[in-house]
């Protein structure tokens, strides 16, 4: 998928991920965080997050649609078709996108908070 071009929606959809980071990084207020770190600290989050939504979206997918999703992943799916294919499978795509979101969110601003539920 890296050697791909990123179509519009792909663009679109890393931009706003790109934007959810950055504002993740602000609403932290990580005092550790400066000029000088900020790009690499962007790259592991939004690395972190596509990890976080990814997981979360396969498993909500049943036996059958993880084996096609693995059929997909061989052939080497472009984003776009990944997309669609979890926007078919997935009853309420936006619902459960919105719910990984808001559970990295919880995650990342809140960890001592995290720690203490386990």
């Amino acid at each position: 998928m890296a050697d791909q071009p990123i179509s519009k929606t792909g663009f679109k959809d890393q931009l706003a991920l790109l934007t959810f980071v950055d504002n993740l990084i602000k609403e932290r207020k990580d005092s550790r965080v400066n000029e000088t770190n900020l790009p690499q600290i962007r790259e592991i989050l939004l690395k972190q997050v596509n990890e976080a939504v990814n997981t979360y979206l396969v498993t909500l997918l049943n036996d059958k649609d993880q084996a096609e999703l693995s059929i997909l992943l061989d052939k080497d799916a472009s984003d776009d078709d990944l997309n669609l294919f979890f926007k078919n499978k997935i009853a309420n795509f936006e619902v459960e996108m919105t719910s990984a979101l808001l559970n990295f969110r919880a995650a990342y601003l809140y960890p001592v908070w995290s720690k203490q539920q386990e």
